[in-house]
């Protein structure tokens, strides 16, 4: 992702980032706009007024349309005048839509001629749950913003604990749920590492889940080595870096 937003950052051409709701598109779309103005819009305004007084007002940086799968075929009509034929604009177009804005297309509830046009600066921003590694360092860039240059409170912030709990979560609210876990567990920030106890209380069950799934990976995982040794413990304990003591322990906790 960070590479062809880069890429697209240093075209002229709009830009399409395509995303569920809350997968930080919107954020995307300001850091393409970093310099000059900044305006985000749904793209159903563009019915409702003079595009080129919307475009003016951020003149110099950048418009983002977001909900372009969901705009009106009046401002569909105002955005393929704009994208088709550009001419001069004053500011760069960013726009937001979800993944089924390809299907509209295909079926013919989008214009596809305005699809062909946007397709190739496009942009598809992952959800939460399928770039788990995102987490600590957005909540960590969260903190970042919210506390300033000067040091942290304490380091690490996050438990090994509250880590495998976020690392459990699904996040069907995106980058939007993870900012509303992290403001709170910034409210909860002291002196020492953050842990589930703090997470708000909806999620403090996930702790005795993500437990017990880390417990189903580490068996399955001796498991499938035993296989592979043909029941040999020696062997196994050697592949898997353990002594023979921890490895009958381990099998004894799995009941084999």
């Amino acid at each position: 992702v960070a590479l062809y937003l880069f890429a697209a950052g240093s075209a002229p051409a709009p830009v399409l980032l395509m995303g569920e709701a809350g997968s930080g598109r919107k954020a995307a779309a300001r850091g393409l706009a970093s310099a000059g103005p900044f305006l985000a819009e749904p793209c159903a305004a563009l019915a409702r007024g003079a595009p080129k007084a919307l475009l003016e007002r951020a003149e110099g940086g950048a418009v983002c349309l977001t909900d372009l799968d969901f705009a009106p075929a009046k401002a569909l009509g105002v955005l393929g005048r704009l994208v088709l034929h550009p001419g001069t604009l004053p500011a760069r177009l960013l726009l937001t839509a979800s993944p089924s804005l390809t299907a509209r297309a295909g079926s013919g509830r989008f214009p596809p001629d305005l699809y062909r046009a946007l397709a190739p600066q496009s942009v598809f921003m992952p959800p939460l749950r399928e770039r788990p590694d995102d987490v600590p360092r957005l909540l960590l860039a969260l903190f970042r913003t919210a506390l300033g240059p000067g040091p942290l409170p304490c380091w690490p912030l996050f438990s090994e604990a509250l880590l495998e709990v976020l690392l459990a979560c699904r996040w069907p609210g995106n980058v939007a749920e993870l900012e509303a876990v992290g403001a709170h567990l910034l409210a909860r920030l002291g002196a020492e590492p953050l842990t589930p106890a703090d997470l708000p209380p909806g999620y403090r069950g996930l702790a005795r889940a993500a437990r017990s799934t880390l417990a189903e990976a580490e068996a399955e995982h001796i498991r499938r080595v035993l296989q592979q040794t043909g029941g040999n413990k020696s062997r196994a304990a050697e592949i898997l870096a353990i002594d023979r003591k921890t490895l009958r322990e381990k099998l004894k906790a799995g009941g084999k």
